[in-house]
C-alpha cells in the first residue's frame, strides 16, 4: 500500500507542478488578455485549493499516522499553516465570507512556502545545516524517494507552489471574465 501512496503521490505532485507552472506562464503572457484557463482558475480559485489541500492532508496524515513516519520539525512548522487552510475554508464558505479568507490563506501559504524552500535546502543541499531538526526526526530522512528526486518536503513544494499560483491568478489576473459555460 505505502508504494501505491508513494507513487499516486508523485506524480500528483508532478502534475499539479506541471500545471502550476503552465498557468503561470499564461499568466506572463495573457495578464491582461482574456484566456479560458486563467478565468477558470480565478472562478474556481477556493475550489481549487480544496481539491489539492484534501488529498495533501490525506497523505500527510497517512505518512505519518499509517507509516508512522516521524515528521522533523520543520515538517510540523509547515502542517502548522496547511491543515487550519481546510478549516478555514469551508467556515468561509458557512458564513460566506469569500472575500476575506484570502488574506488569510496567503499568509498561511506564503508562511508554510518559506520552511518548505528551507526544508528543501536542508534536505538536498545544506546537510550541515540539519541541526534544526533533532535526531529522532531528521529534516534530512529519506522516507520516500521516488524517480530519484521527489521525496516528501519536494511535495510539500509542490503543493506550497500549486496553492500560491491559485492566489497569484485570483488576485492579480485582470483578464476579461470568458464565458466558461
Amino acid at each position: 500500500m505505502l508504494e501505491i501512496i508513494n507513487q499516486i503521490s508523485t506524480y500528483g505532485t508532478l502534475i499539479i507542478l506541471f500545471i502550476a507552472i503552465i498557468t503561470l506562464l499564461a499568466f506572463g503572457f495573457f495578464y491582461k488578455d482574456k484566456n479560458v484557463w486563467l478565468s477558470f482558475v480565478k472562478k474556481n480559485a477556493l475550489n481549487l485549493y480544496l481539491i489539492l489541500l484534501i488529498p495533501a492532508v490525506i497523505v500527510i496524515l497517512y505518512y505519518s499516522e499509517v507509516a508512522l513516519f516521524t515528521p522533523c520539525k520543520l515538517c510540523w512548522f509547515q502542517r502548522m499553516f496547511i491543515f487550519p487552510q481546510i478549516l478555514l475554508i469551508f467556515l468561509a464558505k458557512y458564513k460566506k465570507d469569500l472575500v476575506n479568507i484570502w488574506t488569510y490563506l496567503a499568509w498561511m501559504t506564503g508562511f508554510a512556502f518559506v520552511i518548505s524552500l528551507l526544508h528543501n535546502y536542508i534536505y538536498y543541499f545544506g546537510k550541515e545545516f540539519a541541526g534544526v531538526c533533532d535526531a529522532s526526526a531528521s529534516c534530512t530522512a529519506y522516507y520516500v524517494s521516488e524517480l530519484g528526486f521527489v521525496t516528501i518536503p519536494f511535495m510539500a513544494f509542490g503543493l506550497l507552489v500549486s496553492l500560491s499560483t491559485i492566489l497569484i491568478v485570483r488576485k492579480y489576473y485582470k483578464g476579461n471574465s470568458v464565458n466558461l459555460s
